[in-house]
């Protein structure tokens, strides 16, 4: 049975105050679980990976256990150990920003930030308050006397993800989270680690604006690009490395402008076609992802060519699905024509769902389809593409029509995306308990998929060491400069 609540729980000097946690009862209990089970059925394919009595077995037990109330916090995790079978790092549930928010104000958030290897192994990267109470580089070996294998099996269970590779890029990014789902509201915690030997310390909280106002300093001292184009909410640069290679930098394929993202891919070829450069490297790093179709746009710069920037999509007309749209209906106050939602972007054929059968899986090839446009400016060089266990979503299915297409060297990590993955995610706000939860939508299937449940591996593999993460050194770049020389060397040796 699970631990409810947590009533009367010390730890570190912090009260828990059940006074900060609703109390739900059995009835709003119920009508929350019925909401949320009718909203899982808006997934495409939700026993992929686990039978439904394995849905149905958990259902049961949050039903057992609410029959006296449950706290909502508690009641979020029961959810979010529902929602983690689908193993889709497009769904998810939550207490709401602002219920974290509120949380991190009161008590603040840890200042540290961590990597986790494929070994499930933590390691210490930055210390914000610097306080430097631990060694960066440090592994760590317990949180709050729970070792850290026991943390990695405890917060498994809460997050959905495909692969081991992202699952371990996702604790890390959540760690001021998953700490509050472990111990409570918390001001500080206990880390036990070893470097040159083993040693335990208290480390406390940092006030969150005082932590913002940190991170920013820091970003302005170091006046990194992608820092100036992110607050521009601009997620793509470009830069000339010297010797012949220009570095274009894509943080994320959502792009808040099309046109604009349109005008800045012109500008970019054109210089690459005037400075002569020969050589090209599109860094997809850290990118988690936006709209396959945008994609496109610089993907007929590179080959004159027919390609898909997806091999097929099927969206499940569910009735979560179908209501979502009946809102926005209500508000619009017009009866959908034939709508292609941001058709420029993204594709959602809300009249065909509309008007499918229910649960019906609406398949789509043609939007994904590219025909071979002609260029001004397109690439004569020979392209490069940068990836790593943090390139998910659209920009795994980039990786993956880059490779299917032999457009050139990939190099880096795996990506953390696989090759068949669900996205289009739909939200719902629970009545009572007012639990957020998203769900997707529809299977997408990237181009030359063979193995569903593996990412993107590269030509070749590099992978930045401990010390290069620490210290923010760019050894996958500096390792891809290497090769284009050499590469070039080896052009230049045959062609005499």
């Amino acid at each position: 049975m699970r631990t409810i609540g947590f009533i009367l729980c010390l730890f570190f000097g912090t009260s828990i105050s059940l006074a900060q946690e609703k109390l739900l009862s059995a009835k709003d209990i119920k009508k929350d679980l019925d909401v949320f089970v009718d909203f899982l059925t808006a997934h495409p394919n939700p026993y992929r990976f686990n039978e439904k009595e394995s849905f149905d077995a958990l259902i049961s037990e949050i039903r057992e256990e609410s029959k006296n109330g449950m706290l909502s916090l508690d009641f979020c995790k029961s959810l979010k150990e529902i929602m983690a079978l689908l193993k889709d790092g497009h769904s998810s549930v939550s207490m709401g920003r602002e219920w974290y928010e509120k949380s991190r104000k009161a008590y603040g958030v840890t200042p540290l930030r961590f990597f986790m290897d494929q070994n499930d192994q933590l390691f210490l990267l930055r210390d914000l308050s610097d306080s430097g109470k631990i060694p960066l580089g440090a592994q760590v070996l317990e949180i709050n006397d729970v070792p850290i294998e026991q943390l990695v099996e405890d917060w498994d269970k809460y997050l959905g993800y495909e692969t081991k590779t992202f699952r371990n890029v996702i604790f890390p990014g959540n760690i001021s989270d998953l700490l509050y789902l472990q111990f409570g509201n918390y001001s500080s915690v206990k880390i036990k680690y070893k470097h040159l030997k083993e040693e335990t310390v208290d480390v406390e909280n940092v006030d969150l604006k005082v932590l913002e106002k940190k991170w920013k300093e820091i970003r302005k001292k170091k006046q990194e690009e992608e820092d100036v184009k992110r607050d521009k909410n601009k997620p793509y640069y470009f830069k000339d490395l010297g010797d012949g290679i220009g570095y274009l930098r894509i943080l994320s394929f959502s792009v808040p402008d099309i046109n604009e993202y349109g005008s800045f891919l012109r500008k970019t070829f054109k210089k690459l076609r005037k400075e002569k450069c020969h050589s090209l490297v599109i860094d997809v790093r850290g990118n988690f992802g936006g709209w396959p179709k945008v994609s496109s746009k610089l993907l007929h710069y590179l080959t004159q060519g027919h390609f898909k920037t997806m091999a097929m999509t099927k969206a499940k007309a569910s009735a979560p699905y179908k209501d979502q749209f009946r809102v926005i209906q209500r508000y619009d106050n017009n009866p959908f024509g034939t709508v292609f939602f941001n058709h420029q972007r993204h594709l959602i054929d809300i009249e065909g769902i509309l008007n499918a059968k229910k649960d019906a899986m609406m398949v789509e090839t043609s939007f994904y389809n590219e025909p071979p446009e002609k260029m001004k400016w397109e690439f004569e060089g020979t392209p490069y593409l940068l990836i790593d266990r943090k390139s998910y979503s659209a920009a795994s299915s980039f990786a993956a029509t880059f490779q299917c297409y032999d457009l050139g060297l990939i190099i880096g990590e795996e990506t953390g995306g696989t090759r068949i993955f669900h996205a289009n995610p739909i939200s719902i706000k629970l009545p009572k308990s007012e639990i957020f939860a998203r769900i997707s939508t529809t299977e997408m299937l990237t181009t030359c998929g063979t193995d569903e449940l593996s990412g993107i591996t590269p030509h070749i593999k590099s992978t930045p060491s401990l010390l290069d993460r620490i210290h923010e050194t760019d050894s996958v770049l500096n390792h891809t400069k290497r090769i284009i020389k050499k590469v070039r060397q080896k052009v230049a040796t045959e062609n005499n």
